[in-house]
């Protein structure tokens, strides 16, 4: 029999999860929100999510059987990867189930910008009747996207599906599809200064903290559009706010340090940022998608003890 703890997600994900394993066989579901004892927590081998209180509890317990993490979500920065390594417990993510909700919400801010409908809908609250000076538009543009996994190559694939043309910065620079060429980390640099988009995906690591800095943001005479639909701390948001008044023209940030922002942020007022509340990877189906990775990966570990999709390498971060 295997014991699985449900934790940390909304009450409709906990029933989808419940609906979906019900006919799981040799299948214990324990749910977060219900008290649980040291017993119970002692059997549990599978943790759908994670919550920080009771995963420390069950992580201390002498007996505890842990085994297995499946995170509900693709970044895994917010998990304790080193008290799982010492332990001995895997990790999973859903990496790749997001990638065309974020891809398109990234289309769509670039559209949004460059074809003017922010104008639009500025004149339309103000019941004015007035045309811009001009519009650009997308096709024939660089596009430099930081990280080619399963989101960089779908926003990638629709960059170039838009004329755009697309350069991958990835570890070691290994070609990749949807991207006419690809570069590595330390020579990103020179390719982003004749960028007219900068896209941020890469993962949350202790060498991707406050990549995207004032250093970074200095070197950007071009005055591109920077997307951040990675993680928040990837970019110094101190930074950022001094770029947008220099060295950028204009950003779609759907994630930032911290969050929430606060309300006294200048990201709030500022004319050319297009902010968003860490949404670009909800979609309709994003609880079943998920569980059908888990689901896969629970079969598997049934039957051997190990998995078969997005197991997280916990000395990389990802």
């Amino acid at each position: 029999m295997t014991t699985l703890l449900v934790m940390q997600l909304a009450d409709a994900d906990v029933q989808t999860v419940k609906q979906t394993l019900s006919q799981t066989p040799n299948l214990e579901v324990l749910v977060a929100s219900q008290p649980l004892t040291d017993a119970q927590l002692a059997k549990v081998e599978v943790t759908l999510g994670w919550e920080p209180t009771l995963g420390q509890r069950l992580l201390g317990l002498p007996q505890s059987q842990l085994k297995w993490v499946q995170a509900f979500s693709a970044g895994v920065d917010y998990l304790p990867l080193e008290a799982f390594a010492k332990a001995g417990v895997m990790v999973s993510n859903v990496s790749g189930i997001h990638a065309t909700p974020i891809s398109e919400f990234v289309m769509g801010g670039l559209l949004y910008h460059t074809r003017g409908i922010d104008f639009a809908a500025a004149n339309q609250q103000k019941a004015t009747w007035q045309r811009p000076a001009m519009l650009g538009v997308l096709a024939g543009q660089q596009m430099l996207v930081y990280g080619t996994g399963h989101i960089g190559q779908a926003i990638a694939k629709l960059a170039q599906a838009f004329g755009m043309k697309t350069v991958g910065v990835n570890h070691d620079g290994h070609p990749v599809d949807f991207f006419d060429k690809t570069v590595d980390d330390t020579s990103s640099l020179a390719v982003a200064v004749d960028s007219d988009v900068i896209v941020n995906v890469l993962p949350l690591t202790a060498k991707t903290h406050h990549f995207f800095n004032a250093e970074f943001f200095g070197h950007l005479s071009k005055k591109p559009v920077f997307v951040n639909v990675g993680r928040g701390p990837s970019v110094d948001t101190s930074a950022l706010i001094e770029a947008l008044k220099t060295t950028l023209a204009y950003a779609v940030i759907d994630v930032v340090e911290p969050e929430p922002l606060p309300a006294n942020s200048p990201l709030w007022q500022a004319d050319n940022v297009l902010l968003a509340p860490h949404m670009s990877g909800l979609y309709t189906d994003y609880a079943k998608d998920a569980l059908a990775i888990f689901g896969r990966n629970l079969a598997q570990f049934q039957a051997d003890g190990t998995l078969v999709q997005n197991q997280v390498e916990l000395d990389r971060g990802y």
